[in-house]
C-alpha cells in the first residue's frame, strides 16, 4: 500500500501547480512602500511556516499513535482500513480540487482553515498508514534526516541569489516522470527500481521545497513570488514537499517490519 500511497502524494503535489498563482515581482520606487512590502511579505512566510509546522505535528501525532498502540494497527489493517483509506483519498482529492475551482475558498476565513484541517487529516492517515510498515527506529532516524535537509533547504532558499522560481516547468516535468515510475512501481517489484524512484523522488521535492520556498519570500532576485493572500495554498505546497521527501527517503532508509 505504501508505494500506491507515494503515487497519491505526487499526483496531488501535480495538481497543486495549477493553483500556485505566480505573480511578477516588480521593484517599488516609494521606499514607505518598500517597508510596507517587506513587513506585509515577512508577516506571510511566518504564517505560512507557522502553518506547516501545525500540519506536521498533526501527522506526526496521527502516525505516532498508529504506531504505538496495536490495536490501532489491527483496526486499520482490518476490514475497516480499506474504506477509511478510500475516504482519506477523497477528502485529500476533494479539498484540492475544491481549491483549484474556487480559488477564494483559499481566502475565506473560516472555511480555508476548515478545508486545510480536512486535507491535513486525511494526508496524515494516510501518512501514518504508511510508517506502521516500517520499524520505529527507521521512521525516527528518517525523520530526523528529513528535519536536517528541510533546514538546510529552507536556510539555502531564503539565502541564496539564485532564482530557482523560473524552474517550474523543469520541475513539473521531473515530477511527471516520477509519478509515471511511481505507477509502474505499483505493479513491479524491483529493489533496484525502488531505489531509483525513492532517490529521485526525494532530490525532486527537495528542489519543490527550494522552489515553494523562494516563491514565499519573493525578494528582489525572484522573478516570480506568491501573494500574501496565498497563505492556504503555500502551506499545502509546503507541506506536500516535505510530507513527499520524508516519504521518499524512508523508502531509501526504512527498514519494514518482519
Amino acid at each position: 500500500m505504501d508505494d500506491e500511497d507515494r503515487f497519491q502524494f505526487e499526483s496531488v503535489r501535480q495538481d497543486s501547480n495549477e493553483w500556485l498563482d505566480k505573480t511578477e515581482a516588480q521593484p517599488l520606487l516609494d521606499p514607505y512602500a518598500t517597508i510596507t512590502e517587506k513587513s506585509v511579505r515577512k508577516g506571510f512566510i511566518m504564517k505560512v511556516l507557522g502553518i506547516v509546522t501545525v500540519q506536521l505535528c498533526i501527522t506526526t501525532i496521527m502516525s505516532g499513535l498508529f504506531m504505538a498502540y496495536d490495536n490501532i494497527q489491527h483496526f486499520v489493517m482490518g476490514s475497516a482500513g480499506l474504506p477509511l483509506y478510500i475516504v482519506s483519498l477523497i477528502i485529500m482529492f476533494g479539498t484540492i480540487i475544491m481549491l483549484m475551482c474556487n480559488q477564494s475558498l483559499g481566502r475565506r476565513v473560516p472555511y480555508n482553515y476548515l478545508i486545510l484541517c480536512l486535507f491535513t487529516l486525511a494526508v496524515s492517515y494516510t501518512v501514518a498508514l504508511v510508517t506502521i510498515q516500517y520499524t520505529v527506529k527507521s521512521v525516527l532516524f528518517t525523520c530526523c534526516i528529513t528535519v536536517g535537509v528541510c533546514i538546510v533547504l529552507i536556510t539555502y532558499a531564503m539565502c541564496t541569489k539564485t532564482d530557482f522560481t523560473t524552474m517550474g516547468g523543469a520541475l513539473a516535468s521531473l515530477l511527471t516522470i516520477l509519478i509515471i515510475i511511481g505507477f509502474i512501481q505499483i505493479f513491479v517489484r524491483n529493489e533496484t527500481l525502488n531505489l531509483v524512484y525513492g532517490g529521485l523522488g526525494a532530490f525532486v521535492f527537495s528542489m519543490y521545497l527550494i522552489y515553494d520556498i523562494q516563491l514565499i519570500c519573493g525578494g528582489e532576485h525572484r522573478k516570480y513570488k506568491l501573494s500574501p493572500d496565498e497563505y492556504i495554498f503555500a502551506a499545502i505546497a509546503v507541506y506536500l514537499d516535505i510530507i513527499n521527501l520524508f516519504l521518499d527517503l524512508l523508502q531509501l532508509f526504512g527498514k519494514q517490519r518482519d
